[in-house]
């Protein structure tokens, strides 16, 4: 019994991923002060206490992460989900669950707040001024170590 308990917590873990090398690769609504150009195609990277890019960095100085789980039925339902509901056919959203994530660094008193991801994609949201930007990633941090491993 305890295994079992052991294996359902780290599937439930690897089902929110973060920690990956997520690209800019287009920019979806208005911006008013930033040219999106010249976001895309940089990128935006998690890894452990670690987080370096083009809208966050934490350099191990106390970095925290949460998720909160939503269905797309409730994600889009939620009215401080505003952008996403205005842009939700342009963002392709799948009927599978959302994560909206924080991600906060204590030594610079930045955060990152809401990086959306979904399940069973390697695409990311991220809100900015009256737009959001999308990413990608390629493998996660845990597929090139397993991919290391082999």
């Amino acid at each position: 019994m305890r295994y079992l308990c052991i294996l359902i917590f780290s599937l439930n873990l690897n089902a929110n991923f973060l920690d990956a090398n997520w690209q800019v690769v287009k920019f979806i609504g208005e911006s008013h002060f930033l040219d999106p150009q010249d976001i895309t195609e940089k990128y935006q990277s998690f890894y452990k206490g670690e987080a370096s890019g083009t809208f966050y960095n934490c350099n191990y100085g106390g970095q925290v992460k949460t998720y909160n789980t939503y269905s797309y039925d409730e994600f889009f339902g939620n009215k401080e989900m505003e952008l996403f509901i205005e842009y939700s056919k342009e963002l392709e959203f799948e009927k599978k669950d959302i994560y909206v994530h924080k991600v906060s660094c204590a030594e610079t008193h930045q955060a990152i707040y809401p990086f959306v991801t979904q399940a069973g994609t390697k695409r990311a949201f991220y809100p900015f001024e009256s737009g959001i930007f999308v990413l990608e990633y390629e493998k996660s941090h845990q597929e090139i170590l397993e991919d290391l491993r082999n």
